[in-house]
């Protein structure tokens, strides 16, 4: 059955988080296509959520930029409120640097530059961002990238008091310190994110180690330590990043289009070379004249006959070695050539790769929660009990290399079978119970009419040592994927083979229930 908001109907779900979801929709009459954000109905009687949602449609009604996602309508059905946005078909930063890894200063300016631009255009309106991280930066196919999602967006005229007194809102990996220590926030909060964002883009992972850390130690870190930039990296580079990623705002760049130009100037002065050192030429003294040579007496000349033989020119023959070095020329030219080619068709294989690996890390990122739970079943199959802390997929598949054949399928947009695998980590607990016996001493009395007397004995007790073991594990998930070129992927999992590999780490042992199981004797 299908689903409407409005004049939208519903064709998939694109994500979930926390508290809404995420829709694929299409227009009734028009037939174009749009993305619905909706609260959780559970949330949606939040009067402070559903005060965030209204204010997100608030601030998104009056922008209007190129590279700013636009707001079609706010419907509130049966009680939830739903947002009408423009669907942009392209590729989440975050997910273009785990697949390509670190990008040229170039292609990253590309990508980056219409986000500036759309950030000075925020600002001019006194709107303030507060959540710009690579996941909210969708990178489009044709070049260039959109800014999306304004749920925690501040217009600085606003009197509403979103959030409790001390209570942050954003990414905690992406917050300013200043957003860290609950103080105020400025537009110089929105370009210390775009500082991590372009550290992340041109070096390919995040400056700070934050893996393991307690919320504690994650802010002392982003407090404190200033980014470790590479030594390999040139000195006017790094006093970008210092301007950038500075502690205290008033030392970072004072816009987003300053910003904007420092990078653009970073990569104009790294594209020139100073001239190679030219060398005046010197005055060559002439050559002395020869001396001149003693005149000799000229031979007589010799008697003239017509009859003897005029004497034949031969031809002189070619150099021996001209054909083996054309022959030599003639291979590497063959050579390079058919190098050439294959470096064509490598290159072209990679492309097609990934736009595959594109399409199917979007779509399992989308559709996480049936690996999840699948993920569930299995851990508590194994371990009876086990409480699960812990459980993160990678969206990018480890594939089966793909024939030229199965490639050119693809190229030429008709259906093809892909078979792979998905990793999964997870961490989670359990108990491991053992019963043990033990002898106890134990006293009973005997009566008889005014005579009591007590005894004394042994009794057999058991009791439970539970010992909790504290795990982590590696699953792997066999996966069949049917695509096209333009979009349509559709996975089945092989419930039946998944396997894991775990390390689990012993606690300390504790007694559990204890019971008598025979007589004080």
């Amino acid at each position: 059955m299908q689903v409407s908001i409005g004049n939208y109907i519903l064709v998939r779900p694109l994500g979930e988080g926390g508290m809404g979801t995420v829709y694929l929709a299409q227009h009734y009459h028009l037939q174009y296509y749009a993305v619905v954000k909706s609260l959780h109905p559970h949330y949606a009687q939040n009067e402070a959520l559903r005060q965030r949602f209204f204010t997100e449609a608030q601030v998104m009604a009056q922008l209007s930029h190129p590279a700013i996602v636009r707001l079609y309508d706010f419907v509130i059905h049966e009680g939830v409120p739903y947002l009408i946005m423009e669907y942009v078909q392209g590729t989440p930063l975050d997910e273009v640097i785990a697949t390509r890894g670190a990008l040229s200063p170039e292609e990253g300016y590309l990508i980056l530059s219409p986000i500036w631009e759309a950030l000075h255009y925020l600002h001019s309106q006194k709107i303030i961002h507060r959540d710009i991280k690579p996941s909210n930066i969708m990178v489009l196919p044709e070049g260039g990238a959109k800014l999306i999602d304004f749920g925690i967006a501040k217009a600085l005229d606003s009197d509403y008091k979103l959030t409790q007194t001390g209570m942050q809102v954003g990414t905690v990996l992406y917050m300013a310190p200043e957003q860290i220590q609950g103080n105020p926030v400025s537009f110089q909060t929105d370009l210390y994110a775009m500082g991590l964002v372009t550290y992340e883009t041109l070096f390919g992972r995040f400056p700070w180690d934050w893996q393991g850390k307690t919320q504690f130690q994650l802010y002392q870190m982003l407090l404190t330590e200033a980014p470790p930039i590479p030594t390999w990296t040139p000195t006017p580079w790094k006093t970008f990043f210092d301007k950038a990623l500075a502690k205290n705002p008033s030392d970072r760049y004072p816009s987003a289009l300053e910003m904007k130009k420092a990078f653009e100037a970073l990569i104009l002065n790294s594209g020139t070379h100073s001239p190679a050192p030219t060398y005046q030429e010197l005055p060559q003294p002439s050559p002395e004249p020869p001396p001149p040579t003693p005149l000799a007496p000229s031979p007589p000349p010799p008697p003239s006959n017509s009859n003897l033989p005029t004497p034949s020119i031969t031809p002189k023959k070619a150099s021996p070695i001209l054909i083996p070095l054309l022959l030599i020329l003639l291979v590497v030219g063959i050579g390079g050539l058919i190098a050439f080619i294959r470096h064509r068709h490598h290159k072209h294989r990679q492309e097609l790769y990934y736009q595959i690996s594109v399409l199917l890390s979007s779509y399992n990122a989308a559709n996480e929660a049936p690996l999840k739970k699948d993920i569930t079943r299995l851990i508590q199959q194994n371990f009876p009990g086990a409480s699960i802390s812990e459980l993160n997929l990678l969206p990018e598949p480890k594939l089966l290399v793909l024939t030229d054949k199965e490639l050119e399928s693809f190229e030429q947009g008709e259906t093809i079978r892909i078979h792979g695998e998905l990793s999964a980590y997870a961490q989670f607990s359990y108990q491991q119970i053992q019963e043990e016996v033990e002898e106890r001493e134990c006293s009973y009395e005997t009566r008889f009419l005014f005579w009591r007397e007590t005894h004394y004995g042994r009794q057999r007790w058991a009791y439970q040592v539970i010992t909790p073991y504290q795990c982590e594990a590696r699953i792997t998930i066999p996966c069949t994927w049917r695509l096209r070129k333009d979009g349509l992927v559709e996975r089945t999992v092989d419930k039946d083979n998944l396997t894991y590999s775990k390390e689990c780490t012993p606690q300390s042992p504790y007694r559990g229930r204890e019971w008598p199981i025979s007589y004080c004797e």
